[in-house]
């Protein structure tokens, strides 16, 4: 009878064990959405520079709003970004649209989840990540944008994007003066995003846009960080600045001078207007994969038996050939010298 007695107490034990696993199963569980969710969708918007972050509702019931998290990682929700609930709009028998407007710090790749709260208990129950019409994960690629607009007058310097408080920037601030007495208003947007038309260059992940009314020609400083030139030699020979020429459907090659103390490009006799990059090559590395390698070596050749004298317009981009800088009435002189270098720099992949 004892022997019973005590199987029939650990069965009541092991049950009221496994009720309690149950409960707290339960109580883990995420609480039952009480919203009907009709669509959940982000946009880029390509104008502005912000990601639009829009939802409908069928019905709402017991909701005092909603929260909006964002992630660089699908699988992970990432943190809130509203400052304050959004409150809820619609009702148990009508719904809502909604729209919230983000602007994240950085250019990248985000994900966006949508929470709604209770009205009643305050719980937090959340929706699925978003997908998009084939049943893929939904994410949209953000552009960050800093853009400044000054008033400048002829022989004043005049900064942008500087990274102050009134002007956020990232480092990679511009500083132009007008070399005339001319005077207007210049906008320089710096657009965290390669140009739809790369150049044929190593160029770094980022473009200025310069929109200007000043009739005149100008100085124009662009700045980096060391580490933009990813161990590149810091000198005109292997970082200047490529202009996209707009009219002609092509990139030019100004270059421009380098002021490695500075860690800035300036270019001189410049129209402040259009579309520029930083680039960073070796010497010899036309086709900009980071190395002197076949491709190079047949370019190379085109541009040395395409003119008996070997001689080339200035800006074309046969300068990237031009090591020892030789020129003749404006025009590009590849000669033997330049042969050299292009010879010790062969698949070696290091800046001469």
């Amino acid at each position: 009878m004892a022997a019973l007695s005590e199987k029939i107490l650990r069965f009541r034990r092991t049950m009221l064990f496994a009720c309690l696993l149950s409960f707290v199963h339960l109580s883990a569980q995420e609480p039952k959405l009480v919203v009907e969710l009709v669509s959940f969708n982000t946009i880029h918007d390509e104008i502005n520079f912000v990601m639009l972050i829009n939802w409908e509702t069928g019905s709402e019931s017991d909701i005092a709003g909603f929260n909006i998290y964002r992630s660089t990682d699908y699988a992970h929700r990432g943190d809130k970004i509203n400052s304050s609930i959004i409150m809820a709009l619609g009702s148990p028998s009508t719904g809502a649209e909604y729209t919230f407007t983000d602007e994240p710090d950085s250019s990248g790749r985000y994900y966006y989840q949508l929470s709604e709260v209770s009205l009643s208990t305050g719980v937090e129950s959340f929706f699925r990540p978003s997908i998009d019409n084939d049943g893929e994960e939904d994410f949209d690629d953000f552009v960050k944008v800093f853009s400044d607009e000054e008033n400048i007058t002829g022989g004043e310097y005049v900064w942008f994007n500087e990274g102050s408080e009134e002007d956020p920037g990232d480092g990679h601030q511009l500083s132009i003066i007008v070399t005339s007495s001319a005077s207007g208003t210049i906008t320089v947007k710096q657009i965290n995003a390669g140009p739809q038309n790369a150049p044929g260059a190593d160029y770094c992940p980022w473009r200025w846009e310069i929109t200007s009314d000043v009739g005149a020609m100008a100085s124009i400083d662009f700045f980096y960080q060391v580490d933009d030139l990813q161990g590149v030699a810091e000198n005109s020979d292997y970082v200047g600045i490529a202009l996209w020429d707009a009219a002609a459907n092509s990139w030019k090659w100004p270059g421009g001078t380098v002021y490695d103390g500075d860690h800035k490009v300036r270019l001189d006799d410049a129209w402040p207007q259009g579309e520029f990059v930083l680039y960073r090559r070796l010497f010899g590395d036309i086709t900009g994969d980071g190395y002197v390698d076949e491709a190079d070596l047949q370019r190379f050749a085109d541009v040395w038996l395409g003119d008996s004298n070997g001689e080339f317009s200035k800006g074309s981009d046969e300068r990237f050939f031009n090591y020892n800088k030789n020129e003749s009435a404006g025009r590009q002189i590849i000669d033997e010298g330049d042969l050299q270098v292009f010879s010790d720099n062969w698949l070696s992949g290091t800046p001469k």
